[in-house]
């Protein structure tokens, strides 16, 4: 199996989808099935409002800086109490664009005293444009497309690398 991770429309260009099929082929590297995450953008949106219903995630407005000095202080950020229906006007808000990049992400709520400060509501989804196969602004983030792309493929074992250990 195949899956091209290319949920971070930043990092894509038009001309990598061939290249590393290509690539692999040319070393004699043979595959029966190709995934192409950004073709399950209708998945991810569908677990983030699942969350986000369920007062799992929330849309946070805060500006990142103000969000990094909260999450070190061990404090929720303003958006995180707001009531459901307000997360998921935000949530539509993200959808149609009201939001630029920046301006919106979806949080998982945890625990925000967690000794790891990068598992104090940590980021699922953001707006990020110019995707070279789509024409949404809304992306999950790698940990969210990973986790969702696992469980929709039946992917019973994941190996990592240390940097992915909080994971």
């Amino acid at each position: 199996i195949l899956r091209l991770e290319d949920t971070d429309p930043k990092k894509i260009e038009p001309r990598f989808y061939d290249d590393i099929q290509d690539d692999l082929r040319n070393a004699g590297i043979t595959f029966d099935k190709l995934f192409i995450e950004s073709d399950d953008l209708p998945l991810y949106y569908k677990y983030a409002e699942r969350l986000v219903g369920d007062k799992k995630a929330y849309v946070c407005t805060c500006p990142a800086e103000s969000f990094r000095e909260l999450k070190q202080k061990k404090q929720a950020c303003p958006c995180r109490v707001l009531d459901a229906m307000a997360h998921a006007d935000r949530w539509l808000g993200m959808l149609r664009e009201t939001y630029k990049e920046g301006e919106a992400v979806v949080r998982l709520k945890t625990d925000m005293a967690h000794p790891n400060p990068a598992l104090r509501d940590p980021p699922l989804l953001r707006i990020a444009t110019s995707h070279p196969r789509r024409k949404e602004s809304v992306w999950p983030l790698y940990n969210f497309a990973n986790i969702v792309e696992d469980h929709s493929q039946g992917v019973t074992h994941v190996f990592s690398g240390k940097e992915h250990a909080h994971n």
